[in-house]
């Protein structure tokens, strides 16, 4: 079998990003972010039954964010970038629609249940079939 000697790929193929550039932290209502969703991912936790689960999506829009990286900072959004999604709120709305287009918006919090932290609360979309 041959091997790739170049660093470009045949004409015709343009790059793909695969891995997760950062996740959307939305702080302030009104906050977005529009993408495709992947399937969800589940990664474990040095603590015992406490997973971290996200969804990643793929940014058709430069517009909304922010998005932060694993450093906590800022990043610039780029169509095609991947940008993890997480949020108990988001994640039956998200598991329901692998493969296509959504809109987030941020709203804000919620109202907390006694010894548990307020809610982030979400405006949910999805592109309509054509």
């Amino acid at each position: 079998m041959a091997k790739q000697k170049r660093n470009d790929a045949p004409e015709g193929f343009r790059k793909v990003q695969t891995s997760i550039s950062g996740f959307w932290k939305p702080e302030g209502a009104g906050e977005f972010l529009q993408g495709v969703v992947g399937s969800m991912i589940t990664v474990k936790s040095k603590k015992e039954g406490d997973d971290n689960r996200f969804f990643p999506l793929t940014l058709t829009s430069t517009d909304g964010g922010p998005v932060v990286n694993t450093e906590g900072k800022s990043i610039p959004m780029e169509a095609g970038q991947i940008v993890g999604v997480s949020g108990k709120m988001l994640f039956a709305f998200l598991g329901a629609r692998e493969g296509q287009e959504v809109f987030l918006v941020y709203r804000g919090k919620g109202k907390a249940k006694p010894g548990q932290s307020a809610p982030k609360l979400f405006e949910t979309y999805e592109r309509e079939a054509e």
